[in-house]
């Protein structure tokens, strides 16, 4: 029965939505708003869409329409339900979960987004052509796969971001100088909405919005744009599992050809009976030249990039007068918030917040807290691992030694060059509190200390031995010995050992108490 249930809501979700284009290729897909991200091939043939992403494989018959046994860290059947915009670039949707003891009806939703790589250059890096999210930086040229970016010479055309702007160049590797479109809508920007409604009466609300290319988000909203004409409909997630067989929440309006007030109406469905109410929206943005409330800054356009933002916010490096309209002065040399929460040390440039260095290995990026331990939910682990620690009263003498084998197939391009380029991280998480934490790191960085072999790569220095071999599940490994001071132990458990290559392949274990043979003050075993 419960089957048969399932079955039901994977019929009921992928009927909602078409079929979509060709969209085969590689996608930066991400869950939990981001906080994980991994980037996989679409694959598209005449059965439909199939995707093997975050340890799970899922198919159907669109993009935004997959269902899967299981997989993505859960137990029981998996369905998605969402859109994919008109030019086949973006995928938003939701994600439908049960509880694991019964595998019944879903009892929650969680965002599953997808957009498509403009370039793949094997690592998570900005700055270097292909941004962390797989898109060509402007001002660079990316061909090739994997992708190599090269900078684009001053005055080379480049895009600038902005779908209501022709003609921009490169100058010392920034893009800008374009001119405006002649007739195009743009709806980024911040707005103050005037909402009404005849069972929640009047009320305002100040909201953000980004467009690029007709593609349109609002918080966790996202839908398109007809740049052409100013019409839009922005699609909200479900909130509850009861939701997920109702029609999507919106924003269906209209953008005025001044580009400074657009006219919406609401739909706010709330599951089981898919009822609701319906809200009238009349929205205005800043622009007129003069200091309105809530108002930081007002130089009478627009745009962004010149001191005063297209929301009225004085931009970062940026200085600004309250005039009218304002005047804005680029900042040198003084510290400055990049909007990253996890890069420090930024300071500005010719009004540029740029610089500064990012999460350290074996971290992760936390919008919100910025910095926090995270293991790679992509390093599979197999059976036959084994862990064996020493201490030792000598400064640097003790010993940690670990074998693990891949579950996946690893094949030898997965490993990256460490010879030139590469860098390998060990890293042990203590994961017996409510989040992990960084017990221990250990770098074996890319260069002369590695060499290749026939199947991997081996490393050598002073106090590190390791192996690295490809091959098919089960027999992918790695090896490492070294001499080094380990924290106290016993150690708390459960502990996570992985070597992440950066931007290459990962090997992990779990050890748990299970796992451990002998946990005192100066030892450590498990398998």
């Amino acid at each position: 029965m419960r089957n048969q249930q399932w079955a039901a809501i994977a019929v009921s979700l992928a009927l909602a939505v078409p079929a979509a284009a060709e969209v085969s290729g590689k996608w930066r897909f991400s869950v939990a708003g981001g906080f994980v991200t991994e980037i996989a091939d679409v694959v598209e043939s005449s059965g439909g869409v199939s995707v093997t992403v975050f340890g799970g494989t899922l198919s159907g018959p669109s993009l935004a329409s997959l269902t899967a046994p299981s997989g993505l860290g859960f137990a029981c059947p998996l369905a998605t339900t969402g859109f994919v915009t008109a030019d086949e670039r973006h995928m938003r949707s939701s994600l439908a979960v049960s509880l694991a003891m019964s595998c019944g009806p879903p009892i929650g939703v969680g965002d599953f987004d997808a957009d498509r790589c403009s370039c793949f250059d094997g690592n998570t890096d900005d700055g270097d052509g292909c941004s962390a999210k797989c898109q060509v930086e402007p001002c660079f040229t990316c061909s090739g796969a994997p992708s190599v970016c090269a900078p684009s010479g001053d005055s080379a055309a480049c895009d600038d971001g902005r779908d209501c702007t022709a003609g921009s160049t490169c100058s010392a590797g920034i893009c800008g100088g374009g001119t405006a479109v002649a007739g195009c809508h743009d709806l980024s920007g911040s707005w103050l909405l005037h909402v009404s409604s005849a069972l929640f009466g009047n009320y305002d609300s100040a909201a953000t919005f980004s467009q690029r290319d007709a593609f349109v988000e609002y918080g966790s909203a996202a839908g398109e744009i007809d740049p052409a004409t100013g019409a839009f409909f922005i699609q909200f997630r479900p909130t509850d599992a009861s939701e997920l067989h109702c029609p999507r929440d919106g924003i269906t309006g209209g953008l005025a050809a001044d580009g400074r007030t657009f006219s919406a109406s609401m739909a706010d469905v709330v599951g089981p009976l898919c009822s609701g109410a319906t809200f009238d929206i009349d929205a205005t943005r800043c622009g007129g030249g003069t200091l309105d409330a809530g108002e930081a800054c007002d130089d009478g356009n627009g745009s962004d990039g010149d001191g005063c933002s297209a929301a009225c916010t004085v931009e970062p490096c940026w200085q600004c007068d309250s005039a009218a309209p304002s005047t804005c002065a680029a900042l040198d040399g003084v510290s400055c918030d990049p909007g990253d929460a996890c890069v420090t040390g930024a300071t500005c440039s010719a009004g540029v917040c740029s610089g500064g260095t990012g999460c350290a290995p074996c971290l992760a990026c936390d919008t919100v807290a910025g910095c926090v331990a995270s293991p790679r939910v992509d390093c599979g682990g197999g059976a036959g691992s084994s862990l064996l620690t020493r201490s030792s009263a000598a400064p640097g003498g003790d010993l940690f030694t670990w074998r693990a084998r891949a579950g996946t197939t690893t094949p030898l391009a997965a490993l990256g060059n460490p010879t030139a380029g590469t860098d390998y991280d060990l890293c042990v998480y203590d994961r017996s509190g409510t989040a992990p934490a960084l017990l221990y790191h250990h770098a074996l960085p890319a260069g002369a200390a590695w060499r290749p072999t026939a199947r991997g790569f081996v490393y050598r220095d002073a106090a590190t031995r390791a192996a690295l071999k490809s091959g098919a599940a089960g027999r992918a490994s790695a090896l490492l010995k070294l001499r080094t001071d380990l924290p106290p132990s016993p150690f708390a458990l459960p502990l996570t050992v992985q070597l992440q290559g950066r931007g290459a392949a990962c090997f992990a274990a779990d050890y748990d108490t299970d796992d451990v043979r002998t946990n005192t003050t100066d030892r450590l075993k498990a398998r």
